[in-house]
């Protein structure tokens, strides 16, 4: 029954990789959503519809009924229980996320159910109630190998989730002085900002201590320059990182349409990154490239200079390179039938033509990493005034550190010079100049390669950096 929930409830290839961040104030897109133009009504708004609330009868269902299996240990028993609470709370989660105060239920709701017309419960009490579920899972579900490297839930998944919930729902209390669901300030009966600020610690460092996952780092110093991007280019699913991924191969002929989402002038939004965002990269000194007085008049080439090596495995650098149609591996310039900006996306995509017109990629997605453990702890000690030097070392060091960036400089405390203006105030997205593109295509206009085709997803790769834990950042990286 379980395995019917692994099946229809992990998020697709398309909320992985671009539907959060696709209109982002970080991405150019062909179109805009109507949701940042005009005036936006609950009409609009989707996941409120029945297919969006029949997660609730299947796992209650499930919760009233799983008992009555005979012979079974009480572990097994928590294990699948603690399972089914695991995606009620996931669920539940997404829906505080989306509308704040809903309606919760924790039973299964038969058609002539009053309930069907109650209002909705508080933002308070709906948070407890997935706080106590993702505890009991954090708790109870297994950690055997058998619920491990396999897709399947297990406690070191729940720990993760809860950690993300608790980061963000005490930092949502933190900045906000009242429920938004009932206008009064929050109550001392429910957790506190504090309490789920301490609670996202506690479950991270679990992680960090007790877990079998670490940072991918490769083996050799020049590994640093594709050890990242290969978490999310490749079949084979890198568990050493990554705790939870959505797996694809041809083996199981099951594909996605990620690269033909990225590289297709008609398929996707041609989602490019703005030079701001890229400006936010370091230098592998540890310096701000924005404290370089010419910084926004850089050539191409010197854009990707001396930078954290995440940048040329999240776009198109001067060095990168393809298989095109014949099986030659070449020089590829951004392609300006897609990219905006200039800055074209590729943390994602094979590298090679042939996947890019139709839904056939097979490298697996990951949807959890090991890094973004490390990134949630980082900042839930820094809410709470914690960041010290060794948290710093035990975090934002090591992630910096593998991108080739100088991990030593330490608690930095000045803003960054281009996030100080709002969204609404850039109507459209800065481009790289029409001289650096010429830049561009003159740098990657040498002679083609050939290499065998066999098995030749080009490697190239990425690390982990992150803005806010206020949702999950696709695009780019952690």
């Amino acid at each position: 029954y379980t395995n019917g929930f692994r099946e229809s409830y992990p998020p697709g290839e398309g909320t992985i990789a671009y539907s959060y961040d696709s209109y982002s104030d970080i991405i150019q897109a062909r179109n805009q959503n109507d949701f940042l133009q005009t005036a936006w009504t609950s009409s609009q708004q989707g996941s409120w519809g029945k297919d969006d609330w029949n997660f609730i009868y299947n796992i209650e269902y499930f919760l009233d009924n799983f008992r009555n299996v005979p012979g079974l240990s009480e572990e097994v028993y928590d294990h699948y229980e603690g399972v089914a609470r695991f995606w009620r709370a996931w669920h539940y989660f997404t829906k505080v996320q989306l509308f704040g105060a809903v309606p919760y239920y924790d039973y299964v709701i038969e058609p002539d159910d009053e309930g069907l017309y109650k209002a909705r419960d508080s933002r308070e009490y709906v948070c407890e109630k997935i706080l106590e579920d993702l505890d009991f899972a954090a708790e109870h579900v297994s950690t055997d190998s058998q619920y491990l490297k396999v897709s399947k839930i297990n406690r070191y998944v729940a720990l993760f989730v809860k950690a993300k919930f608790c980061l963000w729902e005490g930092t949502f209390r933190k900045y906000h002085s009242v429920d938004p669901s009932t206008g009064l300030a929050w109550s001392s009966e429910y957790t506190s900002s504090e309490e789920f600020l301490r609670a996202a610690c506690d479950a991270c460092e679990e992680l960090m201590e007790k877990s079998p996952f670490s940072l991918a780092t490769g083996i050799s110093a020049a590994d640093r320059k594709s050890v990242y991007r290969s978490l999310f280019i490749n079949e084979a699913i890198n568990h050493q990182e990554v705790l939870w991924a959505r797996e694809y191969n041809d083996g199981l002929n099951v594909w996605h349409n990620v690269t033909w989402y990225f590289c297709s002038g008609s398929m996707g939004q041609g989602w490019s990154l703005d030079s701001d965002f890229v400006a936010m990269y370091l230098k592998t000194d540890g310096s701000r490239v924005t404290d370089d007085a010419d910084w926004k008049s850089m050539q191409y080439a010197e854009v990707f200079a001396d930078r954290d090596y995440r940048l040329a495995q999240t776009v198109i650098s001067p060095e990168y390179r393809k298989y095109n149609k014949a099986g030659l591996l070449v020089p590829t310039a951004p392609n300006f039938a897609v990219t905006g900006t200039g800055y074209q996306i590729i943390k994602w995509n094979i590298d090679n033509e042939a996947y890019e017109a139709s839904k056939i990629s097979n490298n697996s997605l990951p949807i959890m990493r090991y890094a973004e453990v490390l990134l949630n702890y980082a900042e839930a000690k820094a809410e709470l005034g914690e960041m010290t030097d060794d948290v710093w070392d035990r975090t934002i060091r090591l992630l910096r550190e593998r991108s080739g960036v100088n991990g030593a400089p330490r608690l930095p405390t000045t803003i960054w010079p281009t996030t100080t203006h709002s969204w609404t105030a850039r109507r459209s997205p800065t481009r790289i100049s029409s001289k650096c593109a010429a830049s561009a295509l003159s740098s990657l206009s040498r002679r083609a390669t050939r290499i065998p085709t066999a098995g030749s997803t080009f490697c190239a790769g990425i690390s982990a950096t992150r803005l806010s834990s206020s949702g999950t950042a696709s695009m780019f990286p952690r």
